[in-house]
């Protein structure tokens, strides 16, 4: 139930900024793909509603320049390898693409992942510098952000 409420208040959050060709890269239940009414949907499970099946996020099965808007919403935490699937995202956007990736800010995830799911991510938070550092690793940088969720959540903006 509070998972399914987050999830919510993230889609109506990042809806607004999403625009054009549209991935959703960890999408669960495709939710955003669904709200925004195109696009393409990517998980490595096969939950309800999901696109593409991809048990490699750092090969994903699309062209260069692909898309406009790559979104990864509370789940960069989670990839073993944060900075090869932020190279293959990069690859799919378009040179004046957004990628929108969120998470909830260092303290809260820690509670989060230690009480909700403390077996199934290799790392429980980013805060904003190892975020930075990932992305300057993959070739992207934050451009702007923008805090919801009364400041428990971040939507981090980010260009090639």
């Amino acid at each position: 139930m509070v998972g399914r409420t987050l999830s919510a208040w993230r889609t109506r959050a990042v809806l607004p900024h999403v625009s054009g060709r549209l991935m959703d890269l960890a999408c669960g239940d495709n939710r955003v793909v669904r709200a925004f009414g195109s696009g393409v949907g990517v998980d490595i499970v096969e939950y309800q509603n999901v696109d593409v099946v991809c048990r490699d996020f750092t090969q994903l099965p699309f062209r260069d320049d692909e898309f406009d808007t790559v979104t990864i919403l509370a789940a960069l935490n989670y990839f073993d390898d944060p900075v090869s699937v932020l190279r293959e995202v990069r690859r799919s956007l378009k040179r004046d693409g957004t990628l929108l990736i969120t998470f909830l800010n260092k303290n809260v995830s820690r509670l989060w992942h230690r009480f909700r799911e403390r077996d199934i991510t290799p790392r429980p938070a980013f805060d904003e510098a190892e975020l930075c550092a990932c992305l300057a690793a993959a070739d992207l940088r934050v451009v702007d952000t923008r805090s919801f969720m009364f400041g428990l959540n971040i939507i981090y903006f980010v260009k090639r």
